[in-house]
């Protein structure tokens, strides 16, 4: 075990393990980035990993347009299983879209969720919820906005969320100023029905599916509460758990990044702990609940130096295993449901991870950028074992091109 100076050791409740940390079993095969002009920057990028082996990755991408001011578009970016970027594409609107989220239906084809903006006026700015649909050649089929929300719901609404709930139907997941609900849509965007998902107005913070038949929305009811709605793949609730942040201490002292379910049923929350006093420091966590709800044990990575370091998210990977990406110092963290011990791994760049996904034969793809001279510049990695521990950064021009 790693021991933590006796300063530390008094604030640590009997149930917080520091972890133990080996060497990483997993070592970078390869990394590649995206030359994409100065002043642009990334964030909520989603990566979706494909049939063919590669990487796609969906996400935010704010274009400084002048005196401070960004131009929000979403990016998608195909990655071929050498690495290799194979196409890139830049949605703008007329005035700002968002990324929600995408997954691939039949075909290699792809759905992508998101927001945009209609008009720019005091009354409100108003968004249209919209999904677009592409090619696995990165051709677009189609774009739809589904235009102002239901008569139930504010006029300010957003799509959050996207799932495949059939062959031929998704579930486009929304909010409001009064409630969470949902379009439910076919192959080609048309709704088939609207329908109230939750009673009540909810701030749904996360989400994310759990099984094959259940979407859980997290949404936090108080600074001590997180409230896991379950939902079915026809929008219905079908219960929920209530995860009981003060177990992990005071608010002031934690920060939660993400949850994330496990195949057991019980969950993994993600965060950072301050520790000790005068001064406090951050150090990543990761906090074990079981499928009811109850705190199994804590795990902190204390870090090889003094000074904070932040927890980003807590992806799942292969059953039972995670990867925890860590702001800044650019490492990742490997740890299973069960066991305390951290794996680690650290890139020799500050890298900003936004997220990770299993890929096949127990090698992972994992995105984040960085930022030299204020430039902001997305790059794309794949772990795997034996691979070369070298990083080798190849700076790949590509062709963007721009729709809507």
């Amino acid at each position: 075990m790693i021991s933590l100076p006796l300063r530390y050791a008094a604030f640590i409740p009997a149930f917080i393990i520091v972890a133990a940390c080996t060497a990483f079993a997993q070592q970078i095969a390869w990394t590649d980035s995206l030359a994409i002009p100065a002043g642009h920057r990334f964030e909520s990028v989603q990566l979706i990993a494909t049939p063919d082996g590669g990487v796609l990755a969906v996400g935010d991408e704010d274009t400084a347009v002048g005196g401070g001011s960004f131009q929000a578009s979403i990016m998608l970016a195909k990655f071929a299983p050498d690495g290799s970027p194979v196409w890139s594409r830049h949605i703008r609107g007329a005035y700002a879209v968002r990324f929600a989220r995408a997954y691939e239906i039949r075909g290699g084809n792809i759905l992508v969720a998101g927001n945009e903006q209609m008009d720019t006026t005091a009354a409100g700015q108003r968004w249209s919820p919209m999904v677009m649909a592409f090619k696995a050649n990165g051709d677009s089929i189609w774009k739809l906005n589904y235009g102002p929300p239901p008569p139930d719901v504010s006029n300010f609404a957003h799509c959050f969320s996207i799932y495949g709930v059939s062959n031929d139907q998704s579930l486009l997941l929304c909010t409001g100023s009064n409630y969470t609900f949902a379009y439910r849509i076919d192959g080609l965007g048309n709704v088939g029905s609207t329908r109230i998902s939750l009673n009540g107005p909810r701030a749904v913070w996360q989400n994310f599916r759990n099984g094959a038949d259940r979407i859980d929305l997290v949404s936090q009811e108080s600074d001590d509460t997180l409230l896991v709605i379950h939902l079915s793949n026809s929008g219905d609730s079908v219960g929920a758990t209530i995860l009981n942040l003060a177990t992990l201490g005071a608010s002031h002292d934690r920060t939660i990044a993400n949850v994330a379910p496990s195949s057991t049923g019980a969950y993994m929350i993600g965060g950072s702990l301050a520790i000790g006093q005068d001064p406090k420091q951050w150090k990543p966590a990761v906090a074990r609940f079981d499928a009811a709800g109850q705190i199994g044990s804590i795990s902190i990575f204390p870090g090889n130096a003094p000074g904070d370091l932040l927890l980003r998210r807590v992806a799942p990977m292969e059953p039972g295993a995670y990867l925890a990406l860590i702001d800044e110092a650019g490492t990742l963290l490997r740890l299973t449901q069960e066991s305390p011990v951290f794996e680690t791994l650290t890139f020799s760049l500050p890298w900003r991870f936004t997220d990770a996904v299993p890929a096949t034969n127990n090698y992972y793809f994992v995105f984040g950028y960085t930022e030299p001279n204020s430039n902001s510049f997305p790059h794309v990695a794949k772990i795997g074992i034996g691979a070369s521990a070298v990083e080798s950064i190849t700076w790949q021009p590509i062709e963007r091109l721009d729709l809507w």
